[in-house]
């Protein structure tokens, strides 16, 4: 991994090791089969998915061009790109609701969605939107939008999840489904 600073401040998190072993095996190939293609030694291909050292700058494109992705992929700007989006998110979305603009940010979560459909971080704050703007009329997608983030890896995402889908349930009068959420917690 490569850290750019500027002026002591963290601008760019490079992860180009990770990003060419992540390729190599989703690709199903070997650093024998790349080293060829790109006609140098395993070893540099080794090197480089330890993170001893990088490749040149002019062997990116074909790289790029072998794994069938962008230098951009290799480089982690993609990633890079979305994070500093979510961050965006999050801090744009705190501001609404903190002026009471639930529908204003609603509409910036959808337009997330659109960019990033799979993002858990804009479906909890979607799903938190919706049942504040009117949860009966909203129920259905609160639900679907909740039960995925059941499957969610972080505890915040889960615990929310179960929260909402106790006091959805609740409120949509399956008192049934309200409690056995409710016990979950």
């Amino acid at each position: 991994m490569l850290v750019i600073f500027y002026s002591g401040v963290q601008i760019m998190e490079l992860k180009i090791s990770e990003n060419l072993k992540a390729l190599r095996k989703q690709r199903g190939n070997t650093q024998e089969d790349l080293a060829n293609h790109l006609g140098i030694s395993v070893q540099a291909v080794s090197k480089w998915e330890r993170g001893d050292g990088f490749p040149d700058i002019t062997l990116l494109p074909y790289i790029a061009s072998y794994y069938e992705v962008m230098v951009d992929d290799i480089l982690g700007c993609n990633s890079l790109r979305k994070q500093s989006d979510i961050e965006f998110f999050k801090e744009k979305t705190q501001l609404l609701d903190n002026k009471g603009k639930r529908k204003e940010s609603l509409a910036l979560c959808r337009e997330m969605l659109k960019k990033y459909p799979n993002e858990e971080e804009i479906l909890h704050h979607l799903m938190y939107d919706l049942f504040a703007i009117d949860c009966i009329k909203n129920s259905e997608e609160i639900i679907y939008i909740a039960t995925k983030l059941l499957k969610s890896n972080s505890l915040e995402f889960r615990y929310g999840a179960i929260q909402i889908l106790s006091f959805t349930y609740s409120k949509i009068g399956d008192d049934k489904k309200a409690v056995e959420y409710a016990e979950m917690v």
